[in-house]
Protein backbone atom coordinates (compact mmCIF):
# COMPACT_ATOMS: atom_id res chain seq x y z
CA UNK A 1 0.00 0.00 0.00
CA UNK A 2 0.91 3.59 -0.69
CA UNK A 3 1.96 5.79 2.48
CA UNK A 4 3.19 8.52 0.17
CA UNK A 5 0.27 11.05 1.01
CA UNK A 6 -3.05 12.12 0.94
CA UNK A 7 -5.24 11.01 -2.16
CA UNK A 8 -5.81 12.92 -4.78
CA UNK A 9 -9.25 14.51 -4.67
CA UNK A 10 -9.83 14.93 -8.35
CA UNK A 11 -10.49 11.10 -8.50
CA UNK A 12 -13.47 11.51 -6.53
CA UNK A 13 -14.45 14.76 -8.97
CA UNK A 14 -17.76 13.24 -10.26
CA UNK A 15 -19.54 15.58 -12.61
CA UNK A 16 -17.59 18.55 -11.58
CA UNK A 17 -19.37 21.88 -12.92
CA UNK A 18 -19.81 22.38 -16.75
CA UNK A 19 -20.67 24.88 -19.13
CA UNK A 20 -24.72 24.91 -20.12
CA UNK A 21 -25.01 24.80 -23.51
CA UNK A 22 -27.98 24.35 -26.37
CA UNK A 23 -26.70 20.69 -26.42
CA UNK A 24 -26.27 19.94 -22.94
CA UNK A 25 -30.06 21.62 -22.35
CA UNK A 26 -30.94 18.94 -25.23
CA UNK A 27 -30.39 16.20 -23.17
CA UNK A 28 -31.23 17.85 -19.62
CA UNK A 29 -34.79 18.81 -21.63
CA UNK A 30 -34.88 15.12 -22.49
CA UNK A 31 -35.09 13.93 -19.25
CA UNK A 32 -37.17 16.72 -17.36
CA UNK A 33 -40.20 15.69 -20.02
CA UNK A 34 -39.59 12.25 -19.11
CA UNK A 35 -39.36 11.58 -23.16
CA UNK A 36 -37.27 8.67 -24.57
CA UNK A 37 -37.84 8.10 -28.23
CA UNK A 38 -40.02 5.54 -29.62
CA UNK A 39 -37.31 4.24 -31.19
CA UNK A 40 -34.77 3.70 -28.42
CA UNK A 41 -36.28 0.78 -27.15
CA UNK A 42 -34.65 -0.59 -30.66
CA UNK A 43 -34.42 -4.64 -30.10
CA UNK A 44 -35.65 -6.70 -27.21
CA UNK A 45 -32.71 -8.30 -26.93
CA UNK A 46 -30.87 -5.34 -26.51
CA UNK A 47 -32.18 -4.36 -22.98
CA UNK A 48 -30.22 -1.64 -21.58
CA UNK A 49 -28.31 -2.27 -18.26
CA UNK A 50 -29.51 -2.44 -15.06
CA UNK A 51 -32.42 -4.62 -16.39
CA UNK A 52 -34.67 -6.76 -14.51
CA UNK A 53 -32.37 -9.72 -16.05
CA UNK A 54 -29.45 -8.43 -14.61
CA UNK A 55 -30.94 -7.99 -11.54
CA UNK A 56 -32.49 -11.12 -11.27
CA UNK A 57 -29.58 -12.76 -11.41
CA UNK A 58 -28.10 -11.11 -8.44
CA UNK A 59 -31.75 -12.72 -6.53
CA UNK A 60 -30.84 -16.21 -7.29
CA UNK A 61 -29.41 -19.03 -5.72
CA UNK A 62 -25.74 -19.32 -6.97
CA UNK A 63 -24.83 -20.33 -9.81
CA UNK A 64 -21.76 -20.95 -11.85
CA UNK A 65 -19.71 -21.42 -8.77
CA UNK A 66 -20.70 -18.21 -7.60
CA UNK A 67 -18.40 -16.74 -4.74
CA UNK A 68 -15.87 -19.60 -4.99
CA UNK A 69 -12.37 -18.77 -4.60
CA UNK A 70 -9.98 -18.37 -7.60
CA UNK A 71 -7.00 -17.09 -5.31
CA UNK A 72 -6.28 -15.64 -2.09
CA UNK A 73 -2.90 -13.80 -1.85
CA UNK A 74 -2.16 -12.69 2.20
CA UNK A 75 -0.51 -8.69 1.30
CA UNK A 76 0.03 -7.38 4.81
CA UNK A 77 0.14 -8.15 8.53
CA UNK A 78 0.29 -5.27 10.68
CA UNK A 79 0.20 -4.21 13.65
CA UNK A 80 -2.07 -1.28 15.52
CA UNK A 81 0.75 1.12 15.34
CA UNK A 82 1.41 0.36 11.84
CA UNK A 83 -2.21 0.42 10.74
CA UNK A 84 -2.54 3.92 12.50
CA UNK A 85 0.29 5.47 10.65
CA UNK A 86 -1.27 3.81 7.23
CA UNK A 87 -3.99 5.98 8.02
CA UNK A 88 -2.36 9.38 9.17
CA UNK A 89 -1.94 10.70 5.76
CA UNK A 90 -5.68 10.26 5.25
CA UNK A 91 -7.17 12.13 8.34
CA UNK A 92 -8.36 8.78 9.51
CA UNK A 93 -6.60 9.19 13.11
CA UNK A 94 -9.42 8.43 15.16
CA UNK A 95 -9.10 6.10 18.06
CA UNK A 96 -10.89 3.53 16.40
CA UNK A 97 -7.88 1.91 14.91
CA UNK A 98 -7.62 -0.77 18.24
CA UNK A 99 -6.39 -3.91 16.50
CA UNK A 100 -3.94 -4.91 14.00
CA UNK A 101 -5.27 -6.10 10.43
CA UNK A 102 -4.31 -8.87 8.52
CA UNK A 103 -5.46 -8.07 4.67
CA UNK A 104 -5.79 -10.68 1.58
CA UNK A 105 -6.76 -9.93 -1.94
CA UNK A 106 -9.34 -12.65 -2.83
CA UNK A 107 -9.90 -13.40 -6.69
CA UNK A 108 -13.02 -15.25 -7.32
CA UNK A 109 -15.93 -16.65 -9.36
CA UNK A 110 -19.23 -14.28 -10.13
CA UNK A 111 -21.06 -13.18 -12.89
CA UNK A 112 -20.75 -9.81 -15.25
CA UNK A 113 -23.17 -7.81 -15.74
CA UNK A 114 -25.05 -9.60 -18.47
CA UNK A 115 -25.50 -12.58 -16.12
CA UNK A 116 -22.11 -14.61 -17.78
CA UNK A 117 -19.59 -15.90 -15.62
CA UNK A 118 -16.45 -13.59 -14.84
CA UNK A 119 -14.29 -13.45 -12.22
CA UNK A 120 -13.48 -10.56 -10.11
CA UNK A 121 -11.15 -8.97 -7.22
CA UNK A 122 -11.44 -7.37 -3.96
CA UNK A 123 -9.93 -6.93 -0.37
CA UNK A 124 -10.80 -8.42 3.00
CA UNK A 125 -9.06 -7.02 6.08
CA UNK A 126 -9.04 -9.18 9.40
CA UNK A 127 -8.48 -7.70 13.17
CA UNK A 128 -6.16 -9.56 14.51
CA UNK A 129 -6.06 -10.64 18.66
CA UNK A 130 -10.08 -9.43 18.03
CA UNK A 131 -13.14 -11.74 19.39
CA UNK A 132 -13.00 -15.25 17.79
CA UNK A 133 -16.85 -14.67 16.22
CA UNK A 134 -15.97 -10.95 14.06
CA UNK A 135 -19.06 -8.31 12.58
CA UNK A 136 -18.97 -8.41 8.50
CA UNK A 137 -18.78 -5.19 7.53
CA UNK A 138 -18.94 -4.22 3.88
CA UNK A 139 -16.90 -1.28 2.63
CA UNK A 140 -18.12 -0.09 -1.25
CA UNK A 141 -15.12 2.19 -2.88
CA UNK A 142 -15.85 5.65 -4.49
CA UNK A 143 -15.45 6.49 -7.95
CA UNK A 144 -11.82 4.81 -9.77
CA UNK A 145 -10.84 4.73 -13.44
CA UNK A 146 -7.68 2.80 -12.70
CA UNK A 147 -7.74 -0.95 -12.02
CA UNK A 148 -4.56 -0.62 -9.65
CA UNK A 149 -6.68 2.15 -8.04
CA UNK A 150 -9.44 -0.42 -6.49
CA UNK A 151 -9.30 -1.91 -3.07
CA UNK A 152 -6.84 -4.59 -3.69
CA UNK A 153 -4.65 -2.36 -6.12
CA UNK A 154 -0.89 -1.12 -5.60
CA UNK A 155 -1.94 2.06 -5.96
CA UNK A 156 -5.65 2.11 -3.83
CA UNK A 157 -4.62 5.11 -1.27
CA UNK A 158 -7.89 6.06 0.45
CA UNK A 159 -9.72 2.88 -1.28
CA UNK A 160 -7.53 0.53 0.87
CA UNK A 161 -7.41 3.27 4.03
CA UNK A 162 -11.36 3.30 4.66
CA UNK A 163 -11.20 -1.15 4.81
CA UNK A 164 -8.20 -0.84 7.30
CA UNK A 165 -9.98 1.76 9.68
CA UNK A 166 -13.05 -0.65 10.37
CA UNK A 167 -10.86 -3.47 10.37
CA UNK A 168 -8.88 -1.67 12.94
CA UNK A 169 -12.14 -0.84 14.74
CA UNK A 170 -12.80 -4.55 14.97
CA UNK A 171 -14.82 -5.36 12.06
CA UNK A 172 -14.04 -8.06 9.16
CA UNK A 173 -14.18 -6.03 6.38
CA UNK A 174 -14.63 -6.87 2.77
CA UNK A 175 -14.29 -4.29 0.05
CA UNK A 176 -14.95 -5.23 -3.30
CA UNK A 177 -13.28 -3.90 -6.43
CA UNK A 178 -16.38 -4.22 -8.47
CA UNK A 179 -16.19 -5.75 -12.09
CA UNK A 180 -13.25 -4.86 -14.17
CA UNK A 181 -11.49 -3.30 -11.53
CA UNK A 182 -8.75 -4.56 -9.47
CA UNK A 183 -7.42 -8.12 -11.01
CA UNK A 184 -11.18 -8.45 -12.77
CA UNK A 185 -11.24 -8.52 -16.76
CA UNK A 186 -12.95 -6.22 -18.75
CA UNK A 187 -14.27 -2.56 -19.07
CA UNK A 188 -16.14 -1.64 -15.42
CA UNK A 189 -20.03 -0.93 -15.69
CA UNK A 190 -19.47 2.49 -13.42
CA UNK A 191 -22.49 3.11 -11.31
CA UNK A 192 -24.36 -0.08 -12.28
CA UNK A 193 -26.19 -0.87 -9.49
CA UNK A 194 -27.21 -4.65 -10.60
CA UNK A 195 -23.31 -5.70 -11.02
CA UNK A 196 -22.14 -3.54 -8.04
CA UNK A 197 -24.71 -5.78 -5.82
CA UNK A 198 -23.84 -9.05 -7.37
CA UNK A 199 -19.88 -8.43 -7.32
CA UNK A 200 -20.39 -7.60 -3.52
CA UNK A 201 -22.39 -10.30 -2.62
CA UNK A 202 -20.12 -12.91 -4.43
CA UNK A 203 -16.93 -11.88 -2.35
CA UNK A 204 -19.23 -11.60 0.74
CA UNK A 205 -19.30 -15.39 -0.13
CA UNK A 206 -15.38 -15.56 -0.97
CA UNK A 207 -14.32 -14.13 2.27
CA UNK A 208 -15.71 -17.28 4.25
CA UNK A 209 -11.91 -18.52 3.06
CA UNK A 210 -9.82 -15.60 4.38
CA UNK A 211 -11.65 -16.09 7.63
CA UNK A 212 -10.99 -19.67 7.66
CA UNK A 213 -7.19 -18.92 7.49
CA UNK A 214 -7.04 -16.73 10.57
CA UNK A 215 -9.65 -18.83 12.73
CA UNK A 216 -12.64 -16.76 12.71
CA UNK A 217 -15.91 -17.16 12.78
CA UNK A 218 -18.63 -14.20 10.92
CA UNK A 219 -21.33 -12.90 12.10
CA UNK A 220 -24.03 -13.67 9.79
CA UNK A 221 -25.59 -10.06 9.52
CA UNK A 222 -23.48 -7.64 7.55
CA UNK A 223 -23.32 -4.32 8.11
CA UNK A 224 -23.23 -1.73 5.12
CA UNK A 225 -21.03 1.40 3.99
CA UNK A 226 -20.01 3.00 1.20
CA UNK A 227 -18.88 6.54 -0.10
CA UNK A 228 -19.23 8.65 -3.04
CA UNK A 229 -19.91 5.83 -6.14
CA UNK A 230 -19.93 3.33 -2.71
CA UNK A 231 -22.91 5.28 -1.71
CA UNK A 232 -24.74 3.79 -4.70
CA UNK A 233 -23.23 0.21 -4.19
CA UNK A 234 -23.90 0.20 -0.59
CA UNK A 235 -27.78 0.54 -1.02
CA UNK A 236 -27.74 -1.81 -3.90
CA UNK A 237 -25.94 -4.51 -1.73
CA UNK A 238 -27.82 -3.48 0.87
CA UNK A 239 -31.31 -3.99 -1.15
CA UNK A 240 -29.82 -7.31 -2.45
CA UNK A 241 -28.96 -8.42 0.87
CA UNK A 242 -32.54 -7.61 2.29
CA UNK A 243 -33.87 -9.76 -0.82
CA UNK A 244 -32.45 -13.11 0.69
CA UNK A 245 -29.59 -12.98 -2.74
CA UNK A 246 -27.84 -15.30 -0.14
CA UNK A 247 -29.61 -17.47 2.55
CA UNK A 248 -26.31 -17.38 4.48
CA UNK A 249 -26.20 -13.38 4.79
CA UNK A 250 -28.62 -10.91 6.53
CA UNK A 251 -28.37 -6.80 6.49
CA UNK A 252 -27.52 -5.68 9.65
CA UNK A 253 -26.65 -2.15 9.18
CA UNK A 254 -26.90 0.50 6.33
CA UNK A 255 -24.77 3.56 6.52
CA UNK A 256 -23.68 5.14 3.52
CA UNK A 257 -22.42 8.38 2.74
CA UNK A 258 -22.20 11.17 0.10
CA UNK A 259 -23.79 8.73 -2.91
CA UNK A 260 -24.77 9.63 -6.20
CA UNK A 261 -28.28 7.84 -5.75
CA UNK A 262 -30.47 10.16 -8.03
CA UNK A 263 -28.29 10.42 -11.37
CA UNK A 264 -31.46 11.51 -13.51
CA UNK A 265 -33.13 14.26 -10.94
CA UNK A 266 -30.54 15.51 -9.26
CA UNK A 267 -26.55 14.66 -10.97
CA UNK A 268 -27.14 16.03 -14.32
CA UNK A 269 -29.02 18.76 -13.93
CA UNK A 270 -26.36 19.99 -11.53
CA UNK A 271 -23.96 19.15 -14.38
CA UNK A 272 -25.77 20.67 -17.24
CA UNK A 273 -26.82 23.80 -15.31
CA UNK A 274 -23.42 25.11 -13.90
CA UNK A 275 -20.40 26.27 -14.93
CA UNK A 276 -17.06 25.74 -14.75
CA UNK A 277 -14.62 22.49 -16.32
CA UNK A 278 -16.93 20.54 -19.24
CA UNK A 279 -13.89 17.94 -19.12
CA UNK A 280 -14.86 16.22 -15.43
CA UNK A 281 -18.61 16.06 -17.18
CA UNK A 282 -17.27 14.32 -20.46
CA UNK A 283 -15.10 12.34 -18.44
CA UNK A 284 -18.23 11.22 -16.08
CA UNK A 285 -20.75 10.63 -18.97
CA UNK A 286 -17.81 9.06 -21.08
CA UNK A 287 -17.40 6.24 -18.18
CA UNK A 288 -20.99 5.74 -17.38
CA UNK A 289 -21.63 5.29 -21.75
CA UNK A 290 -18.82 2.98 -22.11
CA UNK A 291 -19.09 1.23 -18.85
CA UNK A 292 -22.66 0.71 -19.61
CA UNK A 293 -22.46 -0.58 -23.18
CA UNK A 294 -20.15 -3.50 -21.36
CA UNK A 295 -22.99 -4.22 -19.53
CA UNK A 296 -26.28 -4.17 -22.04
CA UNK A 297 -25.55 -2.66 -25.71
CA UNK A 298 -26.96 1.32 -25.86
CA UNK A 299 -24.81 1.41 -29.31
CA UNK A 300 -24.19 -0.76 -32.58
CA UNK A 301 -21.18 1.18 -33.58
CA UNK A 302 -19.28 3.85 -30.59
CA UNK A 303 -19.67 6.59 -33.05
CA UNK A 304 -23.43 7.22 -32.11
CA UNK A 305 -22.22 8.28 -29.16
CA UNK A 306 -18.95 9.41 -29.65
CA UNK A 307 -17.64 11.77 -32.50
CA UNK A 308 -15.66 9.76 -35.42
CA UNK A 309 -12.16 11.58 -34.23
CA UNK A 310 -12.57 11.30 -30.93
CA UNK A 311 -13.21 7.02 -30.64
CA UNK A 312 -10.04 5.84 -30.33
CA UNK A 313 -9.29 8.09 -27.95
CA UNK A 314 -12.28 7.64 -25.46
CA UNK A 315 -11.31 4.40 -25.78
CA UNK A 316 -7.83 4.23 -25.21
CA UNK A 317 -8.19 6.72 -22.17
CA UNK A 318 -11.13 4.52 -20.54
CA UNK A 319 -8.68 1.61 -20.47
CA UNK A 320 -8.45 1.32 -17.31
CA UNK A 321 -4.56 2.18 -17.14
CA UNK A 322 -4.80 5.83 -17.27
CA UNK A 323 -5.69 7.54 -14.25
CA UNK A 324 -8.14 10.50 -13.49
CA UNK A 325 -5.12 13.04 -14.33
CA UNK A 326 -4.50 11.50 -17.43
CA UNK A 327 -7.76 11.26 -18.10
CA UNK A 328 -9.06 14.75 -17.76
CA UNK A 329 -5.98 15.81 -19.83
CA UNK A 330 -6.70 13.95 -22.92
CA UNK A 331 -10.67 15.08 -23.26
CA UNK A 332 -12.22 17.81 -25.06
CA UNK A 333 -12.78 20.75 -23.08
CA UNK A 334 -16.71 21.00 -24.27
CA UNK A 335 -19.36 18.10 -24.56
CA UNK A 336 -19.49 19.15 -28.17
CA UNK A 337 -16.41 18.08 -29.09
CA UNK A 338 -16.70 14.78 -27.62
CA UNK A 339 -20.30 13.58 -28.23
CA UNK A 340 -22.27 13.02 -31.11
CA UNK A 341 -24.91 16.33 -31.44
CA UNK A 342 -27.63 13.38 -32.49
CA UNK A 343 -26.89 12.03 -29.07
CA UNK A 344 -26.70 15.33 -26.70
CA UNK A 345 -30.24 15.89 -28.44
CA UNK A 346 -31.87 12.60 -27.51
CA UNK A 347 -32.73 11.97 -31.01
CA UNK A 348 -30.98 8.58 -31.81
CA UNK A 349 -31.45 4.94 -30.49
CA UNK A 350 -27.83 5.74 -28.12
CA UNK A 351 -29.53 8.57 -26.17
CA UNK A 352 -32.75 6.95 -25.53
CA UNK A 353 -31.19 3.72 -24.04
CA UNK A 354 -29.21 5.37 -22.12
CA UNK A 355 -31.40 7.34 -20.24
CA UNK A 356 -33.76 4.45 -19.67
CA UNK A 357 -30.78 2.65 -18.31
CA UNK A 358 -30.00 5.98 -16.24
CA UNK A 359 -33.68 5.44 -14.57
CA UNK A 360 -33.48 1.76 -14.17
CA UNK A 361 -30.14 2.39 -12.29
CA UNK A 362 -31.81 5.35 -9.92
CA UNK A 363 -33.71 2.58 -7.92
CA UNK A 364 -31.61 1.61 -5.53
CA UNK A 365 -33.84 3.59 -2.73
CA UNK A 366 -36.78 1.87 -4.19
CA UNK A 367 -37.29 -0.30 -1.13
CA UNK A 368 -38.08 -0.77 2.64
CA UNK A 369 -35.25 -2.05 4.32
CA UNK A 370 -36.00 -4.09 7.69
CA UNK A 371 -32.86 -1.89 9.56
CA UNK A 372 -33.09 1.49 10.61
CA UNK A 373 -30.97 3.37 8.22
CA UNK A 374 -28.53 6.79 8.08
CA UNK A 375 -27.46 8.40 5.32
CA UNK A 376 -24.40 10.95 5.58
CA UNK A 377 -24.09 13.78 3.14
CA UNK A 378 -22.26 17.55 3.41
CA UNK A 379 -24.63 20.68 2.27
CA UNK A 380 -21.45 21.77 1.09
CA UNK A 381 -20.80 18.73 -1.38
CA UNK A 382 -20.43 20.41 -5.04
CA UNK A 383 -19.32 17.01 -6.92
CA UNK A 384 -22.17 15.39 -5.70
CA UNK A 385 -24.99 17.58 -4.20
CA UNK A 386 -26.64 16.60 -1.17
CA UNK A 387 -29.85 17.00 -3.25
CA UNK A 388 -28.98 13.13 -3.86
CA UNK A 389 -29.78 12.17 -0.22
CA UNK A 390 -32.56 14.11 -0.05
CA UNK A 391 -33.91 12.74 -2.83
CA UNK A 392 -32.84 9.05 -1.30
CA UNK A 393 -34.23 9.50 1.73
CA UNK A 394 -37.64 10.52 0.52
CA UNK A 395 -37.77 7.74 -1.51
CA UNK A 396 -37.37 5.54 1.61
CA UNK A 397 -39.61 6.85 3.78
CA UNK A 398 -42.55 6.98 1.29
CA UNK A 399 -41.92 3.10 1.60
CA UNK A 400 -42.08 2.86 5.07
CA UNK A 401 -38.61 3.05 5.77
CA UNK A 402 -36.95 4.48 8.96
CA UNK A 403 -34.08 6.33 7.55
CA UNK A 404 -33.10 9.77 9.02
CA UNK A 405 -30.41 12.23 7.42
CA UNK A 406 -26.96 13.38 8.95
CA UNK A 407 -25.82 17.06 7.59
CA UNK A 408 -22.06 16.96 8.05
CA UNK A 409 -21.63 20.77 6.88
CA UNK A 410 -20.75 22.81 4.78
CA UNK A 411 -17.44 20.72 3.87
CA UNK A 412 -16.42 19.65 0.44
CA UNK A 413 -17.36 15.78 -1.20
CA UNK A 414 -13.74 14.31 0.01
CA UNK A 415 -14.31 15.73 3.47
CA UNK A 416 -17.64 14.16 3.72
CA UNK A 417 -16.05 10.76 3.30
CA UNK A 418 -13.45 11.17 5.76
CA UNK A 419 -16.12 13.05 8.17
CA UNK A 420 -18.51 10.22 7.97
CA UNK A 421 -16.74 6.91 8.78
CA UNK A 422 -16.48 7.80 12.72
CA UNK A 423 -20.08 8.69 12.59
CA UNK A 424 -20.59 5.13 10.51
CA UNK A 425 -18.90 3.13 13.66
CA UNK A 426 -20.79 4.73 15.76
CA UNK A 427 -23.76 4.27 14.35
CA UNK A 428 -23.36 0.62 13.65
CA UNK A 429 -22.34 0.22 17.60
CA UNK A 430 -25.47 1.54 18.77
CA UNK A 431 -27.92 0.62 16.12
CA UNK A 432 -27.21 -2.87 15.36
Amino acid sequence: MRTGGRASTTRRRRWGRAVAGPAGAALLLLLANGAVPAHAAGRPDAAPSGSRAAVADTERAPAYGRGSVVSVRRVDVLDRDRVREQLSPYDLNAPAAEYGVVTYVVVYRTIDAAGRPTVASGLVAVPRGGARTQRVLAFEHGTTVEKVGAPSGERADDNRAFPLFYAGAGYFTVAPDYLGLGLGPGRHPYDHAASEASASVDLLRAAREPARREGVRLDERVLVTGFSQGGHAAMALAKALDAGADPRLTLGGLAPASGPYDLEGVMLPAAMGTTGDARAVNLALGYLVLGWNAARPLYRHPEEVFLPDQVANVLRLFDGRHTEEQILAGLPDRREALFQAEFLAGRNEAAGRFLAAMRENDTTCAWRPRVPVVLFAARGDREVPFANTESCARTLSARGADVRVTDLGDIGHYPSGIGSAPLVLAWFADHT
